[in-house]
């Protein structure tokens, strides 16, 4: 498999592995509320946010979602490694290698990107898709669709180029076969969703049990704020 597949491979399962599931079913604003958290914490030491990481690890092993964070922790190395590198060798040019600043580089923006992937994970669409319904139906209609569409064509993309591959077909080729597919799953979209749109009306959905899951997490995120203040104003 060339690293292009794998590359789409990765993000394809990264995102849209277990589909639309009881996590997508709480408050989104509760999700956006422990990303942001959890990532002043990262920004500030990359040890503060292996707490709220562990918190959202566990969400996943009780949503039986176990191999959520494998995947997303892999999509999440390829920029951390480049970034850690990048820093590495600015720090070597100029005349000394931090090995220990790009290992902190490299924490903070792996972390960071699993809490964001997390976020990803958790949106209420049909919450998001509800509030935008109020500027119109149409555009109501493209929070879900936009969300099936891209899981389709990821994994299209993945086996046309395995497939093509296979084939020793050149990349150019499938890339233009790719954006070719693009182009049919809009249309066919486009067709099929042509009279629904003005009879589509949103309703959010909420589980007690993904809220109770949120709420836990936030407390993780805030107690641990509450710590790092405590032990910073400390020393």
């Amino acid at each position: 498999m060339s690293f292009v597949s794998r590359f789409v491979s990765y993000v394809s399962r990264s995102l849209f592995l277990y589909g639309l599931t009881h996590l997508r079913t709480g408050s989104t604003a509760l999700s956006i509320a422990h990303t942001l958290i959890a990532l002043m914490l990262t920004v500030k030491n990359p040890i503060l946010g292996i707490p709220p990481l562990a918190g959202v690890v566990v969400l996943y092993i009780a949503s039986s979602m176990s191999r959520q964070p494998l995947y997303a922790a892999i999509l999440a190395t390829i920029p951390a490694t480049w970034m850690g590198l990048t820093h590495l060798a600015i720090t070597a040019l100029r005349g000394y290698a931090d090995v220990f600043g790009a290992l902190q580089v490299f924490l903070r923006a792996e972390i960071g990107a699993l809490h964001c992937l997390y976020l990803l994970h958790s949106i209420n669409l049909s919450e998001l898709a509800s509030i935008i319904a109020r500027l119109g139906k149409e555009v109501s209609l493209a929070i879900p669709l936009f969300w099936r569409a891209v899981a389709l064509l990821l994994r299209e993309a993945s086996e046309m180029i395995y497939v093509h591959r296979l084939k020793r077909e050149k990349m150019w080729r499938s890339l233009a076969m790719m954006f070719v597919r693009c182009e049919e799953v809009t249309e066919m979209f486009s067709e099929g969703l042509y009279l629904k749109r003005y009879s589509f009306t949103p309703r959010p959905i909420y589980s007690a049990k993904a809220m109770v899951y949120q709420t836990t997490l936030l407390s993780i995120d805030l107690a641990t704020l509450v710590l790092a203040t405590v032990m910073s104003g400390g020393l």
